[in-house]
C-alpha cells in the first residue's frame, strides 16, 4: 500500500463534527462507533478529550518543543524523537499525547514496547504523570474499558496480529518505545509497524539509537514513522546508502601492508534538509539535569590457563582474520558473517574459565578469572566506600557472563537481582520486575543485566555501571551504560558529585618476557580488544549523522520560536 488511509480518503472524509469531538475515516469494513455507541462501518467518533498531565509536570526545554512538533503533524504524518539515553523519552510522548487530546486531535494511544517495559511505561510513565487510564493488554482480544487512553502491548504480540490491535482498539495515535527494533525492512515488526502507520492518523517513534551499525539504519524507521510524505531517498535503506555514505581510504595501513577504509558521510547539508520534517533531535541533557559519567577501560591480563583455552579457540579462526583482530584492524562485512559465530568461543574462554576447565565450579571460576575477580573485587570496594552505592553490571553473555558473576556475588554474599531474557532458566517477567524495584528501593546493591535490560529501564541512582564484555554495535554499549545514567539521576546529591563511574573490562593478552624487561606494551590485541575498537570505527560513522540531525534540531527549534513570537507580541504572552 503506497499511500496512507488518511491521504487517500481526506476528500470524501465526513465534515461532520463539533466541539465534543470529529470523525475519523476506517479503512473499509473495519467498524467504529458513533457518538453514542452505535456502531458505524468505515468511520468512528473520536471524542475531544483534554489533558490530565499532573501539575508538578515541568518539561525540559527540547521536551516541550518536541509536543508543538507533534502538533505540526499532519493527518497521516509521523515523527521520530530521536532523544538520547535517559533524557526523558516517555515523558516526552506522553506530554505530546496529552497535548493532542487537548486540542482534539487524539483519543487513545495504542503504545507499542518491548515486552519488559510495557509495566514501566504504565506505571513509571502514563500513572506518574497524567490521571489519564491506562492498560496492558497481551493479545488483541483483550477486553478494555470504553474510557482507556493508553492501550500498552509488546511487540511480540503486535507483529503476531497488528490488523486485530488496530480494528479492536482503534487507536488514533501510536507510540513506538524503542522504535529501532523495528528498523529490519525484512522482519515482521518493522511491517506491523508499517502497516500501523498507513491506518493511524498520527505515529510517534521514540529511539536513542537512531543509527546501529550504519547511518543508513535510520531509513526504514523514517519509511515507517513518515512514509510517503518523505522522499524516498531517506526511506530506502540502499538508497540511503548509496547516496549520503562513502568509503575513504585513511592513514593506517592494513595487516599486510594494504590500504584500509573508513566510511564517511557526504552530501550532509542536502541530507539535513531532507530530515528536518521526520526526525526530532536531542543529543543529551545538559550536565545539570544529568549525571556524568566518567569512562574507564579496565585491562586485565588473562591468566595461564586462559591463555591456552583462547589459543584454542582462535585455531579455527581464517589465518587473516585472525591477523587483523591481532592488529586491532576492523574486518569486513562479507568476513565479519563467518567470523562472529566462530569468535563466541574465544569471548567465552575471556570471561570465565569454567568454559574450558572440566569440573570447575562457576563459584572457583569467578575468583580463578583474573577479570572476574577484578570486576567484583571492584564492586566490593565500591560498596564498602560508597554509603549511597548502587552498581548495575552488565554482560553480553548468559554462559560464560552472567553465571559467572551470579556465582561469584553469591560467594561473597553481595545481594543481587538479575534481569535476563525470559528463556533463561528460572527467569520470569515477576521476577525481572521484582529485580527493578528491590534495586530501585536499595535493597539490592547490585542488578546483573544481559541485553534484554540494555533498553528502557530507569536505574537513576546508580553509582557505578560495570561491563564485562564489550559489543560490536556501539549503541548497544551505550544503552547498557545509560541504565543507570537518567535524568535527575542522583539527586540526592551535591551537584558536583554526580558523577557515575563507568568501567568497561577487557581480558588482554599478557605481556611476554622480552617485553616486560624493555618496557614494551604488549601490541597483539585481544578479541576483547577488538570488539570495541569494531564498534568505535562504527561510531565514528554514526557521530556524523547526529551532527547532521543536531544541525538540524536547533534551525527547527528557531524557526518554531520564530512562528510564535509574533503571536506573543500580539497577545501579550510572556
Amino acid at each position: 500500500m503506497s499511500l496512507r488511509w488518511f491521504q487517500k480518503l481526506s476528500a470524501s472524509a465526513p465534515t461532520g463534527g463539533s466541539s465534543d469531538g470529529h470523525w475519523r475515516n476506517l479503512p473499509e469494513g473495519w467498524k467504529g462507533k458513533g457518538p453514542d455507541g452505535s456502531p458505524q462501518f468505515g468511520r468512528t467518533w473520536v471524542r475531544r478529550g483534554k489533558s490530565k498531565l499532573k501539575d508538578f509536570v515541568k518539561l525540559y526545554p527540547h521536551q516541550a518543543d518536541f509536543v508543538k512538533a507533534v502538533q505540526a503533524i499532519p493527518d497521516g504524518g509521523g515523527i521520530i524523537a530521536a532523544h538520547g539515553t535517559g533524557t526523558g523519552k516517555t515523558i516526552s510522548s506522553i506530554a505530546a499525547f496529552e497535548d493532542l487530546k487537548n486540542t482534539g486531535k487524539a483519543a487513545r494511544a495504542l503504545v507499542v514496547a518491548p515486552a519488559g517495559l510495557r509495566g514501566n511505561f504504565l506505571e513509571k510513565g502514563v500513572n506518574k504523570f497524567t490521571d489519564s487510564k491506562g492498560v496492558i493488554v497481551t493479545n488483541p482480544n483483550q477486553k478494555i474499558p470504553d474510557d482507556a487512553e493508553y492501550v500498552i502491548t509488546s511487540y511480540a504480540a503486535f507483529r503476531n496480529n497488528p490488523d486485530a490491535f488496530l480494528q479492536n482498539y482503534l487507536p488514533d495515535t501510536i507510540i513506538a518505545d524503542e522504535f529501532h527494533r523495528a528498523g529490519n525492512p525484512g522482519g515482521k515488526t518493522f511491517k506491523a509497524m508499517r502497516r500501523a502507520s498507513e491506518v493511524v492518523p498520527r505515529f510517534l517513534g521514540l529511539t536513542a539509537s537512531i543509527s546501529q551499525n550504519d547511518p543508513s539504519d535510520i531509513a526504514p524507521l523514517i519509511d515507517i514513522a513518515a512514509g510517503d510524505k518523505a522522499p524516498e531517498v531517506i526511506r530506502d535503506k540502499k538508497k540511503f546508502k548509496t547516496r549520503y555514505t562513502r568509503k575513504q581510504q585513511t592513514r593506517q595501513r592494513g595487516v599486510f601492508g594494504g590500504k584500509t577504509y573508513e566510511k564517511r558521510m557526504i552530501r550532509q547539508p542536502e541530507l539535513e534538509a531532507l530530515l528536518g520534517k521526520s526526525v526530532h533531535y536531542l543529543e543529551d541533557l545538559d550536565a545539570d539535569k544529568k549525571p556524568a559519567k566518567d569512562v574507564e577501560t579496565v585491562e586485565v591480563d588473562m591468566s595461564k590457563d586462559q591463555m591456552s583455552a583462547y589459543r584454542m579457540s582462535m585455531k579455527g579462526i581464517d589465518p587473516k582474520v585472525r591477523a587483523k583482530i591481532a592488529e586491532g584492524i576492523p574486518v569486513e562485512q562479507k568476513e565479519a558473517l563467518n567470523v562472529f559465530t566462530k569468535l563466541m568461543r574465544a569471548r567465552q574462554v575471556s570471561n570465565s574459565l569454567h568454559t574450558h576447565i572440566p569440573n570447575m565450579t562457576l563459584a572457583q571460576a569467578a575468583e580463578a578469572t583474573p577479570k572476574v575477580k577484578r570486576l567484583l573485587d571492584d564492586a566490593q570496594a565500591h560498596i564498602q566506600d560508597t554509603p549511597d552505592a548502587q552498581i548495575i553490571m552488565y554482560s553480553n553473555l548468559v554462559k560464560g557472563g552472567v553465571d559467572v558473576i551470579e556465582a561469584g556475588l553469591k560467594a561473597r554474599g553481595i545481594p543481587y537481582g538479575v534481569f535476563s531474557g525470559k528463556g533463561n532458566k528460572g527467569v520470569t517477567e515477576a521476577s525481572r520486575q521484582q529485580a527493578v524495584k528491590d534495586y530501585q528501593d536499595g535493597k539490592n546493591k547490585v542488578i546483573l543485566i544481559t541485553g534484554a535490560g540494555a533498553e528502557g529501564l530507569s536505574l537513576g541512582n546508580t553509582t557505578m555501571v560495570q561491563l564485562a564484555d564489550g559489543h560490536y554495535n556501539p549503541e548497544r554499549i551505550s544503552q547498557a551504560e545509560a541504565r543507570g545514567i537518567r535524568a535527575k539521576g542522583l539527586s540526592h546529591r551535591p551537584k558536583d558529585r554526580r558523577r557515575v563511574m563507568v568501567k568497561r573490562y577487557v581480558s588482554v593478552i599478557p605481556r611476554n618476557f622480552w617485553q616486560k624487561i624493555t618496557f614494551q606494551k604488549q601490541k597483539e590485541k585481544s578479541v576483547g580488544q577488538w570488539v570495541y575498537t569494531t564498534a568505535a570505527k562504527k561510531e565514528r560513522t554514526n557521530k556524523q549523522l547526529r551532527e547532521v540531525l543536531s544541525r538540524r534540531a536547533e534551525y527547527n527549534t528557531k524557526q518554531r520560536a520564530k512562528q510564535e513570537a509574533p503571536a506573543s507580541r500580539l497577545f501579550g504572552a510572556s
